[in-house]
């Protein structure tokens, strides 16, 4: 394996990224189930392939996925937005590499 193709490997398997999970966080039913339980809320297909990368755990973190998203929603459709995430993708292991909790947003409000 080329030096490239490691680093590449190296960095998909490392917190926060899906790939690091044991086992593997999706399956093909529980994408088929975010996308049926958020399609009221009408997001662009690039948001929602941002969500399933990103897996945002707060709505600060939800923010620099969705365009506009304090126009299209208010703090309730936000928060349930993000608990949806929560409840068929699952939450981030507590400590993990110290960006997953800024990554999802988190730090700003001292949870980890």
């Amino acid at each position: 394996m080329s030096q490239a193709s490691r680093a590449l490997v190296h960095y998909l398997t490392t917190m926060p990224n899906p790939l690091a999970q044991r086992p593997l966080p999706y399956s093909q039913d529980c994408i088929k189930q975010l996308i049926q339980r958020l399609h009221p809320y009408e997001l662009a297909k690039g948001e929602m392939i941002m969500i399933f990368n990103l897996r945002p755990a707060s709505a600060s973190a939800l923010n620099t996925i969705i365009e506009d998203m304090e126009d299209r929603f208010d703090e309730d459709k936000q928060a349930e937005i993000v608990d949806i995430i929560a409840e068929v993708l699952g939450t981030f292991p507590p400590g993990g590499a110290g960006g997953a909790a800024e990554a999802n947003g988190q730090a700003e409000h001292g949870t980890s």
